[in-house]
């Protein structure tokens, strides 16, 4: 269960991480 919750905690850590760069990234092309 905690092994779980971990990876579900990291998964979502990562797919926060890749719409800020993501955002982040289209940002810095318009500019």
């Amino acid at each position: 269960m905690e092994y779980s919750a971990a990876t579900a905690i990291l998964i979502n850590g990562s797919c926060c991480t890749l719409e800020i760069l993501k955002s982040a990234y289209t940002r810095f092309r318009c500019v």
